[in-house]
């Protein structure tokens, strides 16, 4: 609060475009207190969890991976049904010490179990997902700024290049790409749910069923952002 007062000292108006969930979630915090000489492109769907982001995202009937809700240890014996599967926090946790755990056997999965059950034990939840094969260059994003009104002034999709990590990591080089197809989902996703301010739905091409797949929606500038 006191930073964005001595902002507002030399700004008489301040337009805030976040980087990281944290900054989102702490400016919703003192929304009330910083609105008159404050704009936030952003509101309380924009620190939505990644579970509430499928059930949009089937709701509106843009394909996603097969995903389950783990918020119990004994949620967890579900995970081995849905092998190879990749394990999520729900929302960025500080201190959970568990960021993307992928499952590629029953082996992996009993060597995390007592690692994930602990953590499920203390509250924490996450998300399990079907892994999507293919390398970082088969993920799309559709990026736009939509009004409070409903209005989609710009808009851009891309695919990824490269990425660090080379699985599950942010993107080291992408490329302005025309695909029909991650735009058009892109705006069923921002439109039916309604979504306000800087949004990037990104998805996966997975070659099985030739579909293209929700993975999440940021709502945050972004690398993507500075092509």
């Amino acid at each position: 609060m006191s930073k964005m007062l001595e902002l507002h000292e030399e700004y008489e108006y301040i337009v805030v475009f976040p980087t990281d969930e944290e900054h989102i979630r702490l400016l919703l915090e003192i929304r009330d207190s910083i609105g008159q000489f404050c704009f936030l492109p952003f509101d309380e769907r924009s620190i939505a969890n990644k579970y509430d982001q499928y059930l949009w995202s089937r709701t509106l009937r843009v394909p996603c991976p097969e995903t389950i809700l783990l918020s119990k240890p004994s949620d967890y014996e579900k995970v081995l049904e849905m092998l190879p599967a990749i394990i999520k926090p729900i929302v960025k946790y500080d201190g959970v010490g568990i960021k993307n755990i992928r499952l590629y056997s029953p082996s992996d999965y009993r060597m995390n179990r007592d690692r994930v059950e602990k953590r499920l034990s203390e509250g924490f939840e996450f998300v399990a997902s079907d892994i999507i094969p293919g390398d970082g260059d088969q993920i799309f994003a559709y990026i736009c700024y939509r009004t409070k009104n409903g209005k989609i002034l710009n808009e851009w999709t891309g695919c990824k290049l490269s990425q660090h990590p080379d699985n599950f990591g942010v993107f080291a080089s992408a490329r302005s790409c025309t695909c029909s197809m991650v735009a058009e989902q892109g705006r069923w996703l921002v439109e039916g749910a309604n979504l306000f301010g800087i949004l990037e739905p990104e998805f996966k091409y997975d070659y099985r069923d030739g579909k293209y797949k929700l993975i999440e929606i940021n709502f945050r500038s972004m690398m993507w952002h500075r092509i």
